[in-house]
């Protein structure tokens, strides 16, 4: 192997080991940056309209949020409607506290690559879990706040089919630990998997994560349910300048380009926003068409930006040179605006005609 490709390889794992023993589970696409960004900034408007201080707001913004204060209505607009969907299935277990099948990573069952109990000197390539009990969502969370004396949050969530059975798992990151929780339904049963963070790093479109160990200790698996059980398949490894791959031991070079194989986007990972009191309905900035984060208040009213609108006006009307219609969505309490008036503050020159959009905001141009 020539020396150039040996210092990139080395420097990768280097690099990897250092992110994931400093950063745990940050990283993350642009895009869930971006949706955080978004969700401290709409949680920030909704504490404000609930009159909290900038203290009790710092203190609400960072931080995951227990499951019993989910807003679950905040994912919909940010998922895709696959998502969505397979996000709806665990209702009953995050809801309704349904029992579900429980097992952990330090309960497997080591198995060759014949799925066969692991003899002296054979490869390690399965590891099989088998449900050792039925509990449920509080009962989980409260064991494991009684061993850590800190209370468990959901820190973040991503539904992702893990191998293409057709049913969509819901992946749960929980803090302050960063353990993960894969839960699967199978008709109206549920059975859950736990793994520690490191054993579940960089979860790929392709179903296939890291384990890590260390620098030199790594592995590429995937899981499925098989049966009523869990199988977690080793499909690459490497272990202190050892590589492995499906089971049998092979050359750097083999190994390097089967990794590359791997290579796809991660899967989209959505913060956890906090059920906000006296929110009807949130108009998230995600959405297509949508400028600014807005929400329609119980009572009848609009904020934004910590700001109470009275009115939600829709003008329609085509802007200058404009080959077809367009729509303004404005909060205001000015029942008088119209569709000429709000284009006007857009690209007229006259502080006239800007004073217009004084005590109303533009939120959504379609």
């Amino acid at each position: 192997m020539n020396k150039i490709k040996m210092w990139k390889y080395l420097m990768y794992f280097f690099l990897m080991s250092m992110f994931f023993t400093f950063f745990g589970c940050a990283n993350q696409e642009p895009q869930a940056q971006l949706q955080s960004s978004q969700i401290q900034s709409s949680q920030a408007q909704s504490l404000e309209h609930e009159g909290l201080g900038q203290e009790g707001l710092e203190q609400d913004l960072y931080g995951s949020v227990a499951v019993s204060e989910l807003d679950y209505d905040s994912f919909q607009s940010r998922m895709t409607d696959e998502e969505w969907e397979g996000f709806q299935q665990y209702f009953p277990v995050l809801k309704e506290n349904a029992a579900f099948h429980y097992t952990s990573f330090g309960d497997g069952v080591e198995l060759n690559k014949n799925k066969e109990p692991l003899k002296g000197g054979e490869y390690l390539s399965y590891e099989r879990y088998a449900s050792e009990e039925v509990t449920d969502i509080n009962r989980f969370v409260e064991s494991h706040c009684e061993n850590d004396n800190i209370e468990w949050n959901v820190e973040n969530i991503r539904i992702f089919d893990l191998d293409a059975d057709g049913v969509q798992e819901l992946i749960i990151e929980w803090t302050p630990v960063g353990e993960i929780l894969v839960l699967h339904r199978e008709k109206e049963e549920f059975y859950a998997w736990e793994i520690m963070y490191r054993g579940f790093e960089m979860l790929q479109t392709n179903g296939i994560y890291i384990s890590s160990g260390g620098a030199g200790a790594n592995s590429w698996k995937r899981i499925s349910f098989d049966n009523g059980t869990w199988l977690e398949e080793i499909l690459l490894e490497e272990d202190w300048g050892k590589f492995y791959a499906n089971g049998e031991a092979v050359d750097e070079d083999t190994f390097l380009e089967q990794l590359h194989t791997f290579e796809t986007e991660e899967v989209t990972i959505y913060e956890p926003m906090r059920c906000m009191k006296g929110v009807a309905k949130i108009r998230n900035a995600t959405e297509d068409g949508v400028m600014k984060t807005y929400y329609e208040m119980e009572d009848g009213t609009w904020n934004c930006e910590g700001t109470v609108y009275q009115l939600r006006l829709e003008l329609r009307g085509r802007m200058p040179n404009a080959i077809k219609d367009s729509m303004f969505v404005v909060l205001t309490n000015n029942a008088e605006l119209t569709f000429e008036a709000v284009s006007k503050s857009m690209f007229s020159s006259s502080f006239e005609d800007t004073k217009i959009m004084e005590g109303s905001v533009l939120v959504e141009l379609r």
